[in-house]
Protein backbone atom coordinates (compact mmCIF):
# COMPACT_ATOMS: atom_id res chain seq x y z
CA UNK A 1 0.00 0.00 0.00
CA UNK A 2 2.84 2.48 0.76
CA UNK A 3 4.45 1.76 -2.81
CA UNK A 4 1.63 1.94 -4.66
CA UNK A 5 0.46 4.95 -2.73
CA UNK A 6 3.87 6.70 -3.45
CA UNK A 7 3.57 5.31 -6.89
CA UNK A 8 0.21 7.06 -7.47
CA UNK A 9 1.89 10.40 -6.22
CA UNK A 10 5.06 10.38 -8.31
CA UNK A 11 2.80 9.73 -11.65
CA UNK A 12 0.20 12.54 -10.75
CA UNK A 13 3.04 15.02 -10.05
CA UNK A 14 0.44 15.69 -7.13
CA UNK A 15 -1.14 14.43 -3.61
CA UNK A 16 -4.53 12.35 -4.90
CA UNK A 17 -7.86 14.15 -3.28
CA UNK A 18 -8.98 10.10 -2.47
CA UNK A 19 -7.56 6.65 -2.89
CA UNK A 20 -9.77 3.63 -3.56
CA UNK A 21 -8.86 -0.15 -1.83
CA UNK A 22 -9.86 -1.92 -5.09
CA UNK A 23 -11.87 -5.34 -5.28
CA UNK A 24 -10.68 -5.97 -1.15
CA UNK A 25 -13.04 -9.40 -1.71
CA UNK A 26 -10.45 -11.27 -3.74
CA UNK A 27 -8.35 -11.56 -0.66
CA UNK A 28 -10.36 -14.94 0.59
CA UNK A 29 -8.36 -14.98 3.72
CA UNK A 30 -9.09 -12.75 6.72
CA UNK A 31 -10.59 -9.77 4.96
CA UNK A 32 -11.52 -7.79 8.04
CA UNK A 33 -7.68 -8.19 9.19
CA UNK A 34 -6.54 -7.05 5.53
CA UNK A 35 -8.51 -4.11 5.02
CA UNK A 36 -8.10 -2.73 8.69
CA UNK A 37 -3.81 -2.86 7.78
CA UNK A 38 -4.66 -1.04 4.60
CA UNK A 39 -7.31 1.66 5.90
CA UNK A 40 -3.66 2.27 8.88
CA UNK A 41 -1.09 2.88 6.20
CA UNK A 42 -3.71 5.18 4.43
CA UNK A 43 -4.46 6.87 7.34
CA UNK A 44 -0.69 7.30 7.61
CA UNK A 45 -0.79 8.81 4.50
CA UNK A 46 -3.75 11.15 5.22
CA UNK A 47 -1.70 12.13 8.29
CA UNK A 48 1.50 12.76 6.87
CA UNK A 49 -0.17 14.99 3.91
CA UNK A 50 -0.19 12.76 1.22
CA UNK A 51 -3.69 12.06 0.87
CA UNK A 52 -7.02 13.57 1.87
CA UNK A 53 -9.09 10.57 2.13
CA UNK A 54 -9.53 7.13 0.84
CA UNK A 55 -12.45 4.90 0.09
CA UNK A 56 -12.99 0.96 -0.91
CA UNK A 57 -14.45 0.34 -4.51
CA UNK A 58 -15.68 -2.89 -5.17
CA UNK A 59 -17.53 -4.54 -7.83
CA UNK A 60 -19.49 -7.16 -5.79
CA UNK A 61 -18.82 -7.18 -2.51
CA UNK A 62 -22.39 -5.69 -1.51
CA UNK A 63 -24.15 -7.94 -3.04
CA UNK A 64 -21.81 -11.21 -1.90
CA UNK A 65 -22.24 -9.35 1.37
CA UNK A 66 -18.53 -9.70 2.15
CA UNK A 67 -18.87 -6.72 3.84
CA UNK A 68 -21.53 -3.90 4.79
CA UNK A 69 -20.81 0.23 5.04
CA UNK A 70 -21.09 -0.43 8.64
CA UNK A 71 -18.64 -2.69 8.84
CA UNK A 72 -16.31 -0.57 6.74
CA UNK A 73 -16.59 2.51 8.93
CA UNK A 74 -15.64 0.13 12.21
CA UNK A 75 -12.59 -1.08 10.68
CA UNK A 76 -11.22 2.26 9.82
CA UNK A 77 -12.25 3.93 13.29
CA UNK A 78 -10.44 0.62 14.29
CA UNK A 79 -7.37 1.24 12.14
CA UNK A 80 -7.30 5.35 12.93
CA UNK A 81 -7.88 4.86 16.47
CA UNK A 82 -10.79 7.17 16.48
CA UNK A 83 -11.88 9.45 13.80
CA UNK A 84 -10.65 8.11 10.21
CA UNK A 85 -10.81 9.67 6.35
CA UNK A 86 -12.95 7.06 5.11
CA UNK A 87 -14.98 9.03 2.87
CA UNK A 88 -16.52 7.05 0.18
CA UNK A 89 -17.40 4.11 -1.98
CA UNK A 90 -17.09 2.92 -5.39
CA UNK A 91 -19.71 0.34 -7.04
CA UNK A 92 -21.75 -0.27 -10.16
CA UNK A 93 -25.04 1.53 -10.69
CA UNK A 94 -26.82 0.57 -13.86
CA UNK A 95 -30.53 -0.27 -15.50
CA UNK A 96 -28.32 -3.98 -15.65
CA UNK A 97 -27.04 -4.20 -12.23
CA UNK A 98 -29.80 -1.96 -10.43
CA UNK A 99 -30.29 -4.36 -7.04
CA UNK A 100 -28.31 -1.17 -5.14
CA UNK A 101 -30.29 1.45 -6.99
CA UNK A 102 -33.38 -0.35 -5.38
CA UNK A 103 -32.44 -0.61 -2.58
CA UNK A 104 -31.52 3.19 -2.30
CA UNK A 105 -35.09 4.32 -3.50
CA UNK A 106 -36.39 2.18 -0.63
CA UNK A 107 -33.44 3.51 1.94
CA UNK A 108 -31.71 0.57 2.19
CA UNK A 109 -28.42 -0.90 1.52
CA UNK A 110 -25.10 0.27 1.07
CA UNK A 111 -25.72 3.37 -1.35
CA UNK A 112 -28.27 4.67 1.56
CA UNK A 113 -26.02 3.75 4.29
CA UNK A 114 -23.30 5.54 2.71
CA UNK A 115 -24.87 8.38 2.24
CA UNK A 116 -26.21 8.79 6.09
CA UNK A 117 -22.91 8.78 6.59
CA UNK A 118 -21.96 11.79 4.65
CA UNK A 119 -19.45 9.63 2.31
CA UNK A 120 -19.68 10.14 -1.37
CA UNK A 121 -20.92 7.01 -3.64
CA UNK A 122 -19.17 6.49 -6.88
CA UNK A 123 -21.27 5.05 -9.75
CA UNK A 124 -19.21 2.64 -11.92
CA UNK A 125 -20.40 1.24 -15.07
CA UNK A 126 -23.73 3.42 -15.61
CA UNK A 127 -23.88 1.72 -19.75
CA UNK A 128 -22.67 -1.42 -18.30
CA UNK A 129 -19.61 -1.31 -20.19
CA UNK A 130 -20.83 0.69 -22.79
CA UNK A 131 -23.45 -2.00 -23.76
CA UNK A 132 -26.96 -0.18 -22.27
CA UNK A 133 -27.12 1.52 -25.41
CA UNK A 134 -27.37 -1.85 -27.50
CA UNK A 135 -29.48 -3.59 -24.56
CA UNK A 136 -32.17 -1.03 -23.37
CA UNK A 137 -35.12 -0.06 -25.18
CA UNK A 138 -36.15 3.35 -26.76
CA UNK A 139 -39.43 2.33 -24.64
CA UNK A 140 -38.18 2.13 -21.48
CA UNK A 141 -35.91 5.20 -22.31
CA UNK A 142 -39.12 6.96 -23.05
CA UNK A 143 -40.40 5.84 -19.57
CA UNK A 144 -37.04 7.54 -18.01
CA UNK A 145 -37.54 10.83 -19.22
CA UNK A 146 -39.40 11.52 -23.01
CA UNK A 147 -37.77 12.14 -26.28
CA UNK A 148 -34.00 10.78 -24.49
CA UNK A 149 -31.95 8.87 -26.20
CA UNK A 150 -31.28 5.21 -24.84
CA UNK A 151 -27.93 6.45 -23.61
CA UNK A 152 -28.89 9.85 -22.10
CA UNK A 153 -32.03 8.35 -20.40
CA UNK A 154 -29.71 5.34 -19.26
CA UNK A 155 -27.23 7.64 -17.47
CA UNK A 156 -29.62 9.97 -16.01
CA UNK A 157 -31.54 7.06 -14.31
CA UNK A 158 -27.87 6.11 -13.03
CA UNK A 159 -27.65 9.90 -11.46
CA UNK A 160 -30.96 10.27 -10.32
CA UNK A 161 -30.33 7.37 -8.07
CA UNK A 162 -30.68 8.92 -4.46
CA UNK A 163 -27.07 8.48 -2.60
CA UNK A 164 -25.14 9.10 -5.71
CA UNK A 165 -22.94 11.65 -5.98
CA UNK A 166 -21.01 11.32 -8.59
CA UNK A 167 -20.99 8.70 -11.74
CA UNK A 168 -17.31 7.24 -13.24
CA UNK A 169 -17.09 6.85 -16.77
CA UNK A 170 -14.38 7.62 -19.81
CA UNK A 171 -14.38 9.10 -23.55
CA UNK A 172 -12.11 9.59 -26.02
CA UNK A 173 -13.55 12.88 -27.08
CA UNK A 174 -13.88 15.90 -24.95
CA UNK A 175 -16.61 17.27 -26.70
CA UNK A 176 -18.96 14.91 -25.85
CA UNK A 177 -18.99 16.55 -22.11
CA UNK A 178 -21.31 19.50 -24.18
CA UNK A 179 -23.59 16.69 -25.07
CA UNK A 180 -23.43 14.87 -22.01
CA UNK A 181 -24.51 18.20 -19.71
CA UNK A 182 -27.73 19.03 -22.00
CA UNK A 183 -28.70 15.56 -22.24
CA UNK A 184 -28.50 14.61 -18.67
CA UNK A 185 -29.25 17.90 -16.17
CA UNK A 186 -33.10 17.02 -15.69
CA UNK A 187 -33.69 14.69 -12.49
CA UNK A 188 -36.04 11.47 -13.20
CA UNK A 189 -38.73 11.58 -9.98
CA UNK A 190 -37.99 8.46 -7.72
CA UNK A 191 -41.82 7.36 -9.02
CA UNK A 192 -40.57 7.10 -12.18
CA UNK A 193 -36.95 5.10 -11.57
CA UNK A 194 -39.21 2.74 -9.30
CA UNK A 195 -41.43 2.34 -11.81
CA UNK A 196 -38.15 1.60 -14.01
CA UNK A 197 -37.02 -0.90 -11.57
CA UNK A 198 -40.01 -2.72 -11.90
CA UNK A 199 -40.14 -2.65 -15.81
CA UNK A 200 -36.48 -4.06 -15.82
CA UNK A 201 -36.98 -7.40 -15.28
CA UNK A 202 -39.11 -7.63 -17.96
CA UNK A 203 -37.27 -5.69 -20.29
CA UNK A 204 -34.05 -7.81 -19.92
CA UNK A 205 -34.22 -11.37 -21.20
CA UNK A 206 -35.14 -9.44 -25.06
CA UNK A 207 -32.06 -7.37 -24.64
CA UNK A 208 -30.16 -10.13 -24.01
CA UNK A 209 -31.63 -11.93 -27.22
CA UNK A 210 -30.39 -9.22 -29.41
CA UNK A 211 -26.83 -9.56 -27.96
CA UNK A 212 -24.05 -10.19 -30.79
CA UNK A 213 -20.42 -10.76 -30.71
CA UNK A 214 -18.13 -8.04 -31.17
CA UNK A 215 -14.89 -8.55 -33.47
CA UNK A 216 -12.37 -6.96 -31.15
CA UNK A 217 -9.07 -4.68 -32.28
CA UNK A 218 -7.03 -8.04 -33.39
CA UNK A 219 -10.21 -9.30 -35.72
CA UNK A 220 -11.35 -12.05 -33.18
CA UNK A 221 -14.69 -12.64 -31.76
CA UNK A 222 -15.28 -11.26 -28.08
CA UNK A 223 -18.69 -12.69 -26.63
CA UNK A 224 -20.40 -9.61 -24.94
CA UNK A 225 -19.91 -10.43 -20.96
CA UNK A 226 -22.39 -9.78 -18.46
CA UNK A 227 -20.39 -8.79 -15.60
CA UNK A 228 -18.72 -6.38 -17.93
CA UNK A 229 -16.06 -4.00 -15.79
CA UNK A 230 -15.17 -1.37 -18.23
CA UNK A 231 -16.17 2.17 -17.71
CA UNK A 232 -19.04 3.78 -19.80
CA UNK A 233 -18.43 5.62 -23.02
CA UNK A 234 -20.41 6.64 -25.61
CA UNK A 235 -21.62 10.14 -27.28
CA UNK A 236 -23.66 10.72 -24.18
CA UNK A 237 -22.18 10.44 -20.57
CA UNK A 238 -23.32 11.61 -17.24
CA UNK A 239 -24.74 14.46 -15.34
CA UNK A 240 -22.17 16.65 -14.20
CA UNK A 241 -22.00 20.43 -12.93
CA UNK A 242 -18.04 19.97 -12.50
CA UNK A 243 -15.02 17.60 -14.42
CA UNK A 244 -12.14 16.42 -13.06
CA UNK A 245 -9.89 14.35 -15.49
CA UNK A 246 -6.89 12.16 -15.90
CA UNK A 247 -5.34 9.06 -18.33
CA UNK A 248 -5.61 5.36 -18.61
CA UNK A 249 -2.60 3.46 -19.90
CA UNK A 250 -3.83 3.47 -23.07
CA UNK A 251 -4.58 7.06 -23.49
CA UNK A 252 -8.29 7.44 -23.31
CA UNK A 253 -8.84 10.24 -20.45
CA UNK A 254 -10.50 8.99 -17.27
CA UNK A 255 -13.26 11.45 -15.76
CA UNK A 256 -14.94 12.08 -12.51
CA UNK A 257 -18.28 14.30 -13.01
CA UNK A 258 -19.46 15.52 -9.85
CA UNK A 259 -23.21 16.94 -9.52
CA UNK A 260 -23.16 20.15 -7.72
CA UNK A 261 -26.70 19.64 -5.23
CA UNK A 262 -28.68 16.74 -4.17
Amino acid sequence: MRWQTDRNRAELGCDPELAFVHNPERQQADLATRLRAAFAVLEERVHAGHLSSYGVATWSSFQEKAFTVQQLDRLAAEAAGGDHHLRAIQLPVSLVMDQHAAEALRGTGPIAAAAELGWDVHASAPLHGGELPRLATPEIAELIRSGATVAAACLTAVASCPGVSKVLLATGNPAHWIDALAATRAEVPRDTLRSTAECRACQREPCRARRRPAVGRSGHVRQPRHDATLLGGGPYLTQADTVSGGARDDGVPNYVLTRGAW
